[in-house]
């Protein structure tokens, strides 16, 4: 008999300890459920203050950013900062929105670059140059295969195309054409803000002499490589200094402008490309992990939205009448206090050594 009461007690004991340890369980598990959605809540915070979307837009903005960043390995942080930025710089949503995001959080990704540096840069260029929206995933690309082919980085051209673009489009320049050249002036050492004034000077030649632009350039360039054009020849089409550092470039074989735009019009080379072959296991593991995010979303948002609205609830809520109904006073509930303090001292100071002790 006292042998089946003990294994009654056993039995009583183990099932209780698994009930607890499935409440505990539960417990974590809903907690880290509510830290998602308050990742989420972070995210779609600085989507609505970067933008000033709300309503609808702004759930199109929300679809955007879950669909980033569970396409590329980014952290919450970055991807909601490339949906704003390009939303507020482009007016963008949807599929064009979607992709650029992709592209930039990459590209900063591969290069150690900052993401909204990137955006900043490349969007005034687009602008600048009147990139069409279904251009400027190509665009992009080229900035960077110029970027690795001259070390400077992708932000720094798409400012020289900015700053010194609008010269270069009235003698019939493309953006391509102008990234090449500026990429090509990085890659020999030349000094752009010494060679732009030279190149206006050359130009402003070639107009007076009724010889097209680009094509007295690239003659010039040709022409200082080969020996045909000498160097004072060079240094009245372009100057004293900025005739100098050509002279010295071309005749070192370190400015190759028809070779290297060549290059780059062949290459196949993309951000994408470039960010799938060259994710780790770490890496891997982050895109994982938002993908899991995002499948759980649901349930995050709206624990985390209950929870708010709950706290909110007893933030607002007027204790006074609650403690008038059931015959309290504030002095009742001090003395309550006093006593959970000491009995919270006991508990600490003999309980648990006595425990401890056992």
């Amino acid at each position: 008999m006292k042998a089946g009461f003990a294994e009654a007690a056993k039995s009583s004991i183990a099932m209780k300890a698994g009930l607890a340890s499935v409440a505990i369980g539960a417990g974590l598990l809903a907690k880290e459920i509510y830290n998602v959605g308050a990742e989420f809540d972070d995210a779609y915070d600085k989507i609505r203050v970067g933008t000033g979307k709300t309503g609808k837009q702004l759930d199109r903005l929300k679809d955007d950013f879950k669909n980033v960043v569970s396409s590329v390995p980014t952290d919450f942080g970055d991807a909601a900062e490339a949906v704003s930025e390009l939303n507020k710089r482009l007016g963008q949503s949807g599929k064009p929105l979607r992709e650029r995001a992709k592209q930039f959080l990459e590209l900063s990704r591969i290069t150690d670059s900052d993401v909204t540096e990137n955006i900043k840069a490349v969007t005034r260029a687009f602008g600048d140059w009147e990139v069409a929206t279904g251009k400027q995933g190509r665009q992009l690309d080229y900035f960077y295969k110029a970027s690795q082919a001259s070390g400077a980085s992708v932000s720094t051209l798409a400012e020289e195309v900015v700053k010194f673009g609008a010269p270069l489009r009235q003698v019939g320049f493309t953006l391509d054409e102008a990234t090449a050249m500026f990429a090509q002036f990085e890659k020999a050492g030349v000094n752009t803000s010494t060679m732009m004034p030279g190149l206006k000077m050359a130009m402003k030649q070639f107009f007076q002499d009724d010889v097209d632009p680009k094509e007295g350039l690239r003659k010039a360039f040709k022409g200082i490589e080969d020996g045909t054009i000498k160097t004072s020849e060079a240094l009245k089409i372009f100057g004293t200094r900025a005739g100098g550092d050509m002279v010295e470039a071309i005749t070192q074989g370190r400015f190759k402008l028809d070779a290297f735009t060549k290059t780059l019009a062949t290459g196949n080379e993309t951000i994408r490309k470039a960010g799938m072959e060259t994710r780790d296991t770490a890496e891997n593991m982050q895109l994982l992990g938002n993908k899991i995010k995002v499948f759980v979303a649901p349930a995050a948002e709206w624990l985390y939205d209950a929870v708010g609205k709950l706290s909110k609830a007893f933030a607002t809520m007027n204790f006074k009448p609650l403690l008038r109904d059931l015959g309290l006073t504030q002095e009742d509930i001090r003395a309550v206090g006093d006593i959970a303090r000491k009995m919270a001292a006991i508990f600490r100071d003999v309980v648990v050594p006595l425990a401890k002790g056992a």
